[in-house]
């Protein structure tokens, strides 16, 4: 009796033939190599008033995603706890800012919790708060003897919250009726100490009341 021989055929694809790893914890999401050096986070939040952080405290303004595998304060394997080391400078980055992990997208946050106000009290440059930069250490829940660090930069963003003030204010000049019409009978100086592609100052003149003259006068903005 002759019987049926039933031949399978298996063949295996190229792209299906590979093996998907998952990152380690605290492994960074973005590619290196870097040369020898700590991996950089790099992240970007807005400066804010405490008022605006509590009306607003789930804002995308005041968060950024910080790119490391894992979850934060989680259990093993996927757990990872994080430790701003005391590398800083000027300003502790624990009193403003705190990890966690969203629980919707999974994604680890950096958010600023407490108010930073990125101009200073001056005009000048050197008073004002640009930049956080600190060193940040990983350990995996599942092992914690491993240690991994990274170069921590967060840059904080402008918002056009101040008013121009007039430096030397207030002004006074006297003209004469006979004064030729385009003399300059006054000069005014503000300064705005806003981030300076935010602080450019325009002028113009208001008038205070009805007839009140100003309307002979020209300001250049």
């Amino acid at each position: 009796m002759c019987r049926p021989m039933l031949t399978l055929l298996v063949v295996g694809l190229s792209c299906g033939l590979h093996s998907v790893l998952a990152q380690d914890p605290c492994s960074s999401l973005d590619a290196g190599p870097y040369l020898a050096t700590k991996p950089t986070l790099t992240m970007r939040v807005y400066e804010a008033t405490q008022t605006e952080l509590d009306q607003y405290p789930n804002s995308d303004k005041y968060k950024d995603e910080l790119r490391l595998t894992g979850s934060i304060g989680g259990p093993a394997p996927a757990g990872i706890t994080l430790e701003v080391m005391g590398n800083f400078q000027l300003f502790n980055p624990r009193d403003v800012f705190e990890f966690q992990t969203e629980a919707v997208t999974g994604k680890n946050l950096l958010k600023l919790v407490k108010a930073v106000d990125r101009d200073g009290p001056t005009d000048a440059l050197d008073d004002d708060i640009n930049m956080f930069s600190f060193t940040l250490k990983c350990s995996p829940a599942s092992n914690t003897s491993i240690e991994v660090y990274y170069d921590v930069r967060i840059q904080i963003m402008d918002v056009n919250d101040n008013f121009p003030s007039f430096v030397g204010a207030p002004y006074s000049a006297t003209v004469n009726e006979l004064t030729p019409v385009g003399s300059t009978v006054l000069r005014v100086s503000a300064v705005d100490i806003d981030f300076p592609l935010t602080s450019n100052v325009t002028y113009s003149i208001v008038p205070a009341i009805v007839d009140d003259g100003s309307s002979m006068f020209a300001i250049d903005p």
